[in-house]
């Protein structure tokens, strides 16, 4: 796509242009204006993702209570064994171990500040959340018991 001052404007498919405007910095480099049909935002620039900072995550924590999508994280988990980041599509109740999480990201353990060692992931497009966003890091897959040391860094949500 082309705007009006002939400069090219990369387009995503996954998003609907609404208009283009110029940024303040140097009055001339484009910026998309677009809306996100899944969610109804407005989306201005090419990184919409929010960042949520997760210090120390073991029982369950809300990033966001708006639908939107689950974009990725940067996580350190210092604990000896594997962790497990269950997320959960809902801004209601969650009981560990009896409420299923929506998907379940395994984070490898002996992550140190040291050797800088984490467990990081973008989705280009996130995973579609309908209600909200809710986390928590464990010991297993589906249960309920958390990790004694809690995981930290950053989720990326819409």
């Amino acid at each position: 796509m082309r705007g009006g001052s002939g400069i090219s404007i990369p387009r995503d498919a996954n998003r609907v242009p609404a208009l283009y405007g110029v940024s303040s910095a140097d009055g001339t480099t484009p910026i998309p204006i677009e809306v996100d049909p899944a969610t109804g935002r407005i989306l201005i620039g090419t990184n919409p993702w929010s960042a949520y900072f997760a210090n120390a995550i073991t029982s369950t924590v809300t990033v966001s209570s708006a639908k939107g999508a689950f974009g990725g994280y940067f996580l350190i988990n210092l604990n000896s064994s594997p962790a497990y980041l269950q997320v959960f599509d809902t801004t209601g109740a969650v009981s560990l171990g009896s409420t299923a999480p929506t998907f379940v990201l395994p984070i490898p353990a002996n992550s140190t500040a040291a050797n800088g060692l984490a467990a990081n992931l973008e989705l280009a497009d996130g995973v579609k959340i309908s209600n909200g966003i809710k986390v928590a890091a464990t010991t297993t897959p589906n249960g309920g018991s958390a990790v004694s040391t809690g995981l930290s860094g950053s989720i990326w949500y819409l």
